[in-house]
């Protein structure tokens, strides 16, 4: 094994031989430590909690899109159309409308796109069927009628992650390396409707950087309010040029305030 520690402005290339994750761990050692497995096809299965406690399960149809997803208080089931656009998720329909000009596709509990309902929801989606922006409408009078941003997400050419926001001045921007993310074709089915059922969670909507960007990153940026923090990660690589172990450090106004620490551990399936 050789051991790589990919810092700030340091590049590496990716290596062949690339091999299926069998599980993943974040926030190791901490309070909320997530043990993540996937399927022998390299799928993500489901996320457990260090002590074995299931939070969020998912199961595939033969064509890999999600059919059943356990999300803790409950379990979505999907129905697809030949495209691949869902059309109902527990028996009630999803409307799948396709944008024209700059407008995005998207997904709707609206079956009209119009006003009139008290309350419906929109999702707008990213070309590979992820979600862009999550938004509701509320309305107490057909006169006053809010619109609440729920969860939002921007990727770059190269399908990383570049902006995250929840509405509520919760902010992340990030950096990368040139070095693939294992985490992409396992999660990216997972992503495409874990948000249904997540509220306002990045994490538990697997938008974050770590599951479904196409690169490692280097520099995870938080801007809450007036209290810009962040983390550098570094890397350390297998001899197929993947990620076994992630170390962490964190920095206020991009200065350093710690050490590096274990933050994640990647394993393969044989």
């Amino acid at each position: 094994m050789r051991t790589i520690l990919l810092l700030i402005g340091v590049m590496a290339t990716s290596l062949s031989s690339a091999q299926l994750l069998e599980s993943v761990v974040f926030n190791v050692g901490g309070s909320n430590e997530a043990h993540y497995s996937f399927y022998a096809n390299g799928l993500l299965k489901d996320k457990r909690k260090a002590d074995g406690t299931l939070l969020k399960e998912f199961v595939y149809d033969d064509q890999q899109r999600v059919i059943s997803f356990f999300a803790g208080a409950g379990t979505l089931n999907f129905t697809y159309d030949d495209q691949n656009h869902i059309t109902s998720i527990n028996g009630s329909p999803l409307y799948f409308y396709e944008g024209s000009g700059s407008e995005p596709d998207m997904y709707s509990t609206d079956p009209d796109i119009t006003d009139s309902n008290v309350l419906f929801t929109y999702y707008k989606l990213h070309d590979d069927l992820t979600l862009a922006y999550k938004y509701t409408y509320y309305m107490s009078d057909p006169e006053e009628m809010s619109i609440t941003g729920e969860l939002s997400a921007s990727f770059d050419s190269d399908n990383n992650v570049n902006y995250l926001s929840d509405g509520n001045m919760g902010e992340r921007t990030y950096r990368y390396l040139d070095v693939p993310n294992p985490m992409r074709a396992a999660c990216l089915a997972a992503s495409r409707v874990a948000y249904f059922g997540s509220g306002t969670s990045f994490e538990s909507a697997l938008l974050e950087s770590p599951f479904i960007s196409a690169n490692l990153d280097m520099i995870q940026g938080y801007f809450l309010g007036e209290d810009p923090e962040s983390y550098q990660h570094v890397f350390e690589l297998n001899d197929a040029g993947q990620p076994i172990k992630r170390y962490d450090r964190s920095c206020y106004l991009g200065e350093p305030e710690g050490t590096y620490f274990l933050s994640a551990t990647y394993t393969y399936q044989d």
